[in-house]
């Protein structure tokens, strides 16, 4: 090594390789220290070099991508595609005026339940799908319609299989008239996680009457709870169980003064009045529903859902 080489990094004169400062050099001369490099001044109004920051925004995987509910207008209601909307009469009910009834705001009850629907409630999806499915909601584009629809299944089936309860019960609460592969397998899933409508469904297609009892009798106790929890489609549902005959042992929901269907418009008007709109639907339906359709009722709770502005897609 050089004397100026080892001036600039350091080491001993004549040898090849570096040495500490501390350490003696071979041939007896004194290393040269390191030179230590004079502090860099910072200005402190000199702000640190800007780094570049890559802002675009990632791609949204196409199964997680924004679904909007396809545009509808209102169609005819006939009274027999009335089960498929959700309304379960009695037979002492008469079928074409509760139709009549609803005619009118079938096309605003879509569009709250398309909102609703776009902001990510599996219940308002599928009460747009059984209004489509039952002709009362005519879609402005049926191959839109149609994609929307197996899309909404197909994802509804993914989440189901990954543990999400609330898309089991969205499919298994669908009309039959929408195709939905493993109905059964749903079923078993759902009741095998305490879901009224899993084990209703089974014991729709169970065998043995033993199986078929006591799938309805555990149906109606899951209901009762969820019920007691507020869960009018459930107060609903188990109004229907007792109305048929299909559960006569099970036990009532907690003392109350009202009746099912009574408490599940009741948990409808509370959310009305809270200002949900698609509550409010859902009041007037409730309204048109059971053994004594309230008309009137109906019309006032269908005036107050009143859907939001539905900007045009870009």
């Amino acid at each position: 090594m050089s004397l100026a080489v080892a001036a600039a990094v350091g080491g001993c004169p004549g040898e090849e390789r570096p040495a500490p400062n501390d350490a003696p050099c071979a041939s007896g001369q004194e290393a040269v220290a390191v030179p230590t490099p004079p502090p860099v001044e910072r200005r402190a109004d000199v702000a640190p070099p800007a780094v570049a920051v890559d802002r675009t925004p990632e791609p949204t995987p196409p199964s997680q991508e924004v679904l909007r509910a396809p545009r509808f207008r209102g169609g005819p209601v006939a009274a027999d595609t009335l089960a498929l909307i959700g309304v379960e009469l009695a037979p002492s009910a008469r079928p074409d005026e509760v139709a009549s009834r609803l005619q009118p705001f079938v096309e605003r009850l879509g569009a709250v339940a398309a909102a609703r629907c776009d902001a990510g409630a599996h219940s308002a999806c599928g009460r747009l799908l059984a209004l489509h499915a039952a002709g009362a909601l005519v879609p402005n584009d049926p191959a839109a319609a149609d994609r929307f629809r197996d899309t909404l299944v197909e994802r509804w089936l993914a989440a189901c299989r990954a543990g999400d309860d609330a898309a089991c019960v969205t499919l298994l609460d669908l009309p039959d008239v929408i195709t939905v592969p493993g109905r059964p397998a749903l079923g078993r899933r759902a009741c095998g996680r305490h879901r009224g409508l899993g084990c209703e469904v089974l014991a729709a297609v169970a065998d043995g009457k033993k199986t078929r009892e006591s799938l309805r009798v555990e149906a109606a106790g899951l209901y009762v709870d969820a019920c007691d929890d507020d869960d009018p489609r459930a107060c609903e549902r188990l109004a229907g169980m007792y109305r048929r005959g299909e559960v006569a042992n099970a036990k009532r929901p907690r003392a109350r003064r009202v009746g099912l269907l009574e408490h599940a418009r009741e948990i409808h008007r509370a959310r009305c009045d809270a200002g949900d709109a698609y509550a409010c639907g859902e009041l007037g339906v409730a309204r048109l529903a059971g053994p004594k359709p309230d008309p009137d009722a109906a019309r006032e709770a269908f005036a107050r859902a009143v859907p939001p502005v539905r900007l045009p897609a870009p």
